[in-house]
């Protein structure tokens, strides 16, 4: 039985295995990052995927401090988006708190848990 607020997959042995030697690969790094189980590191991955569905001309390109550098293919531009003191995060492109840049950053687990180590609630786009 899964704990509240998750569920449970079946999925292929080959699918399984593919996610678990990456995972036995890669856990140190992502450790590093705050993932520490092989569930956390597979919801990542699918949260990755959904941002790409969602969000096709961004890209991720770092989280420093402050502030997400974002890729926008659509733009050809490198964007960043500052995460404020007040929990509002501001892009600096669209100079506004409401654009895919924002919904992007504020949509990725490292800012997500830095909001959460803040105790400030992720802002509503």
């Amino acid at each position: 039985m899964p704990y509240k607020g998750w569920k449970t997959i079946t999925v292929k042995d080959e699918v399984y295995d593919y996610f678990q030697g990456r995972w036995l690969k890669e856990k140190d790094e992502y450790r590093e990052q705050g993932i520490t189980s092989f569930s956390g590191f597979v919801t990542k991955l699918l949260f990755e995927m959904i941002k790409q569905e969602e969000f096709p001309h961004l890209r991720h390109i770092n989280t420093y401090e402050n502030r997400v550098i974002i890729g926008d293919r659509r733009t050809d531009s490198i964007v960043l988006v500052y995460l404020r003191e007040d929990g509002v995060a501001w892009c600096d492109k669209d100079e506004e708190k409401n654009c895919d840049h924002v919904k992007f950053a504020l949509s990725l687990p490292q800012v997500q848990e830095a909001y959460r180590r803040k105790g400030l609630k992720i802002p509503e786009t």
